[in-house]
């Protein structure tokens, strides 16, 4: 794994030695940032369930979608979680990753019906689609709009054609 210490306690606003007190070793540092993001996740999905039993099927389905940008999966935490499926993820994480993709496909389900969704969108797509779109990408000066602009196309062409 390339991931760089230095890097992550900058984006954390933080020293390298705060990084070190309270992470014990980068392999701690990963399994936080996972458990977290999967918490984070389960935490939209139940939002979602309490939100679809009254709530209008596509603000309901937008603000999850949203909800997870927000989190800004990128490609790296994908690469993470999936390093640590191969390599031996702890069985907590498992059973929180697995909640956390059952609580997805239950959204996109849900969403498929009200056809905001095409039937060959699965969450594994879905959530590429997410990582893709919430990459780290050079800041563009003079148009703030465009990480929202480019999540709600992404909302737009997940419908069937």
């Amino acid at each position: 794994r390339d991931l760089k210490l230095s890097a992550v306690a900058a984006a954390a606003g933080v020293g390298i030695a705060t990084l070190y007190r309270n992470f014990a070793s980068q392999e701690e540092l990963i399994l936080a940032v996972v458990s977290d993001f999967g918490q984070r996740i389960l935490e939209l999905v139940d939002q979602r369930r309490q939100a679809a039993s009254t709530g209008d099927p596509e603000e309901v389905w937008t603000s999850f979608v949203r909800g997870i940008a927000q989190l800004r999966p990128g490609v790296d935490l994908l690469e993470l979680t999936s390093a640590m499926a191969v390599n031996g993820m702890p069985a907590d994480l498992l059973a929180l990753r697995q909640e956390g993709l059952l609580g997805v496909e239950e959204a996109l389900a849900d969403a498929r019906v009200v056809g905001l969704v095409a039937p060959e969108v699965n969450t594994q797509r879905f959530l590429l689609g997410l990582a893709t779109i919430t990459r780290p990408l050079p800041h563009h000066e003079g148009d703030e709009g465009w990480e929202r602009w480019l999540i709600e196309t992404y909302i737009r062409g997940l419908r069937p054609r």
